[in-house]
């Protein structure tokens, strides 16, 4: 029977000492290697900005980052105060230094 067969191999595994090397070839997650991404590791993933998931998903470390390989880098934006916004501070500041 197949509980019988079972088991057997599971006894056969644990006398010979070879359940590691079993688990880590059936059941163990593969990770892709630095700088390779992709269900087979195929895919290339920037080594320095990006590293594989489990599921082999090229994944960025920062938003600074972007793109399937992690190689696009989005531009800074320093300056996020609307411009309008700056026009009415320094409408209200000249009106001020003209008061006193």
């Amino acid at each position: 029977t197949v509980a019988y067969l079972l088991n057997k191999w599971m006894y056969a595994a644990l006398s010979s000492q070879v359940i590691e090397e079993l688990y880590f070839e059936h059941f163990a997650k593969k990770l892709c290697p630095i700088g390779l991404a992709g269900k087979n590791c195929e895919l290339f993933c920037h080594p320095t900005y990006g590293a594989a998931n489990v599921a082999g998903k090229c994944v960025c470390e920062s938003p600074k980052w972007t793109g399937d390989d992690c190689s696009i880098e989005i531009p800074e934006d320093t300056n996020s105060i609307p411009e309008v916004l700056i026009t009415i501070a320094l409408f209200l500041m000249t009106i001020n230094i003209l008061v006193i």
